[in-house]
């Protein structure tokens, strides 16, 4: 067994391709962050989607029009050669269908992680209801039910196309998409969102990209779609939340994301080129989300990437003026990791509403879904997500956050162990109970979720501890720790921007308590400590990291 843990000094190097995010955190070689090939719109464009957003908001404060409440059928294009189906790329059905509930609670303001929201100064804003469903086609376009509801699979190899995996820059590949699959495969853009669904060239480096609503009279403009490349194109790997998935996008997040473009959001921190670094004039064109720009967590300019803490960036030099809390990172058009975004804007949501009422392609997908939409039945993915650590004086879990999907809807069975003196709040099968400990101690807390389709269930890790004087666990050096990528392969780093050099002393331990090693670090500010686990078992496993001052406990989840 190996345990390395190596202080290293980190520097920052990125590199940009279209709206693309290609930078490495250095000494992570193999370490994968969200990439977007969304193209930047033309001015042209931006300046008409931001007048009709204007004359929408005016027009709901007059009382012309109210918000309204849309659907959209999709047809997921899976494109593989002659591979079985369920057998990757050609995904399995069920992968398809875990998509559409992340969808649709994503875009309710409902979705995984969304009840963090509380503990940080953006609940405030919350997360929206865009009021727009979304469902998988039951009906091709000549009106014949479809086999699979929601997926027309395409064989490149019958279309005689080549393998999408050859193609090794993002405009050689997005140039065969858009030029070759999309043309050859798309369906009627009024009455469907098209997704393709392809693996490509780990070269390529894209989890997905989409066009933006066209303009009536500016169809074919960059970044706007046309009849023939009008949709979402998706990674395999990061399509769904269940099947064969890249661990830090195995919630379905890319897609929730590259839909935000094609309903009309840009990124969260801008998409200025050929800027500064540390420009803060880039605009999503949405004042409820503040102001942000790179640095240490920032790939490209203005984006955030892996699993932040907040506040990011609240203070110091990697602030911009009118965003006193910091980066908005839990916007699901930033670039986190799945797990840490969970939330669209107010505002956002007017963007969205605008492109479903004057999109050129977008006005129609709510007729049109009458008669094709099908809701599919989904075995439950049950999401938890609650604290790894509290305190024995008041060991009480009051959210836990459970953000499961299935269809139909889940009954829950909630499990500890050990169990001896815990107790579940109204009951042990309540969607959401309030958990009590009797003493310290590490808990196993299990949440089984069930309905007619199959059943799952969501492990979580609790650390119950003694909290001494002059050692708080809620600590305020949290805001400068993140350890990356979580879930682990078994290799990871413990990231730190301290504005102050501390000295850290970091322990590991096994999800059952067993102590595995530590180590101490003088003179720390900003600094990789580089995290090997991999000839450890997959599991949970626990990061202490003090500075005499203050501890925290952060929970890296191993998935070799």
């Amino acid at each position: 067994m190996k345990l390395n843990l190596q202080l290293t000094t980190l520097a920052l190097s990125f590199v940009m391709a279209f709206n693309a995010q290609t930078g490495k955190v250095p000494n992570e070689s193999t370490q994968i962050i969200r990439k977007c090939g969304t193209v930047i719109p033309s001015q042209e464009w931006n300046d008409a989607f931001n007048k009709k957003v204007e004359e929408y908001k005016q027009n709901v404060l007059s009382g012309k029009i109210a918000v309204a409440n849309y659907s959209i059928a999709i047809i997921f294009h899976v494109v593989a050669g002659n591979e079985a189906i369920g057998t990757y790329p050609n995904i399995s059905q069920a992968q398809i269908n875990s998509q559409i509930p992340v969808l649709n609670a994503d875009f309710a303001g409902t979705g995984y992680g969304v009840a963090n929201l509380a503990a940080t100064a953006f609940s405030a804003v919350g997360a929206a209801n865009s009021n727009i469903h979304f469902c998988l086609a039951l009906k091709n376009e000549q009106g014949q039910l479809l086999a699979e509801p929601g997926i027309d699979r395409v064989n490149y190899v019958t279309k005689g196309w080549a393998n999408p995996t050859s193609f090794g820059t993002p405009s050689s590949f997005q140039s065969f998409i858009d030029g070759t699959v999309k043309p050859g495969s798309i369906w009627d853009v009024s009455s469907y969102l098209n997704i393709w669904v392809t693996d490509c060239n780990n070269n390529v480096g894209l989890l997905g990209y989409a066009t933006f609503p066209a303009n009536a009279a500016l169809v074919g403009l960059p970044g706007g779609g046309s009849s023939t490349t009008d949709g979402v194109w998706l990674l395999a790997q990061a399509t769904g939340s269940v099947g064969n998935l890249i661990p830090q996008y195995n919630l379905g997040r890319t897609a929730s994301h590259e839909i935000g473009h094609y309903l009309g959001l840009r990124h969260i921190g801008g998409d200025a080129n050929n800027i500064p670094t540390g420009d803060c004039n880039a605009s999503d064109y949405c004042n409820d989300t503040p102001p942000q720009k790179g640095g240490f967590m920032g790939g490209q300019y203005g984006q955030n990437y892996g699993s932040p803490t907040y506040p990011l960036y609240a203070t110091g030099t990697n602030s911009c003026s009118g965003a006193p809390n910091g980066n908005m990172f839990m916007n699901i058009m930033d670039y986190s990791d799945d797990g840490y975004v969970s939330m669209f804007t107010p505002n956002q949501a007017t963007r969205m509403q605008t492109a479903m009422a004057t999109g050129f392609y977008r006005t129609q997908l709510t007729t049109s879904a009458g008669t094709l939409c099908v809701d599919p039945a989904v075995a439950p993915a049950p999401m938890v997500s609650m604290p790894a650590q509290v305190c024995n004086t008041a060991a009480v879990i009051s959210t836990t956050n459970n953000t499961s999907v299935g269809n139909p809807v889940p009954t829950y069975s909630w499990s500890s162990n050990p169990s001896a003196g815990v107790t579940f709040s109204p009951s042990s099968t309540s969607t959401n109970p309030t958990i009590s400990f009797p003493s310290a101690g590490m808990y196993t807390i299990n949440c089984v979720a069930t309905n007619t389709v199959g059943s799952g269930n969501s492990v979580s890790s609790v650390s119950v501890n003694v909290c001494n004087v002059g050692i708080t666990n809620n600590s305020m050096i949290a805001s400068y720790i993140s350890i990356h990528p979580n879930p682990s392969n078994g290799k990871s780093s413990i990231i730190t921007n301290f504005v102050t050099p501390q000295i850290i002393e970091v322990s590991i331990h096994t999800a059952l308590g067993q102590f595995i090693s530590s180590s101490k670090h003088i003179g720390v500010t900003n600094n990789v400590f580089e995290l090997d686990l991999s000839s450890y078992s997959n599991g949970v496993y626990f990061i202490t990291i003090a500075n005499g001052q203050e501890k925290i406990v952060k929970r890296l989840i191993l998935n070799k």
